[in-house]
């Protein structure tokens, strides 16, 4: 017998709301059906004290989002979620009314704070103080190693998509490139093998572009915590903080999905808050 999860068709899923029309004042769509939960809560907090929702709407990807919002195009009660990913640089943002982007990379990246994961912590050591946690911690030096040791990679990424290379890249799992050692991150051999890769494919198939210089363009867009934070991929900075915090504080391997989810129980959202505010404008 396979364990295997069938994939709801997009028909099956553009359907739902009309079974949910008694239940809900306001739809959101969202893209990822493998989310729908983790954005359920999100919204409930965001939005659960002023709209009535008992479920929210996945459609397996940005394209089939785009679609459903330019048919529902200034019908207030359908709201269109989706992430920014690297859409403001590689100017492929879709401006529409009802659909309203991320201001970061993904949802996840909104987890990525200090409260959130001391609360992870506190959870599975509850008897270890605030204080000691935050102390031996220390996670705005650890993301500033992480900014500052990621960039080329993201930067290599973000090549691969704007040139459409047709290598791997943001969906491949992190950690094969990078190990954590005294509060930083050191790439693995695994990295200067994939740049070499990259750097391949642009000489082959873009011969005319200034290899060097565009990656050195690329790398300022990721320099530094903050734009860290908000325009590297989301499960990327979170894979990275779990690979931190397990061993530092001796907590059992997590699995990524629960590990982002339990975070987001212990998130403020306070950064979510010019997203909502658009949204309830858009509604009103």
């Amino acid at each position: 017998m396979s364990n295997h999860i069938p994939t709801k068709s997009t028909a099956f899923l553009t359907g739902l709301p009309i079974l949910y029309k008694q239940f809900n004042a306001i739809d959101f769509y969202v893209e990822d059906e493998s989310s729908e939960n983790l954005y359920f809560e999100i919204l409930k907090k965001l939005f659960g004290s002023t709209v009535r929702f008992e479920k929210i709407f996945p459609l397996n990807g940005f394209v089939n989002v785009v679609a459903e919002a330019r048919r529902y195009r200034g019908v207030q009660t359908k709201i269109f979620l989706v992430d920014l990913d690297f859409s403001l640089f590689l100017q492929r943002k879709i401006s529409l009314p009802n659909l309203f982007y991320l201001r970061r990379y993904s949802i996840e990246n909104y987890f990525a704070e200090s409260d959130a994961v001391l609360g992870f912590i506190l959870e599975e050591k509850p008897r270890l103080k605030p204080s000691d946690v935050n102390a031996a911690l220390n996670i705005d030096e650890y993301l500033d190693s992480c900014a500052k040791n990621a960039a080329a990679l993201l930067s290599l990424y973000l090549i691969v998509q704007k040139f459409s290379l047709g290598l791997p890249n943001v969906k491949q799992g992190i950690e094969q490139f990078f190990r954590v050692r005294n509060n930083r991150i050191i790439s693995t051999p695994q990295f200067a093998k994939y740049q070499n890769e990259v750097t391949q494919a642009m000489t082959a198939t873009h011969p005319s572009i200034d290899f060097a210089n565009e990656f050195a363009v690329c790398q300022n867009y990721f320099r530094g915590r903050k734009r860290f934070k908000r325009f590297a991929p989301g499960k990327s900075i979170l894979i990275l903080l779990k690979k931190k915090i397990e061993p530092a504080f001796g907590i059992r391997s997590t699995n990524p999905d629960s590990f982002a989810f339990r975070l987001a129980k212990n998130a403020s959202f306070k950064d979510l808050e010019p997203v909502k505010r658009a949204i309830t404008e858009y509604m009103s």
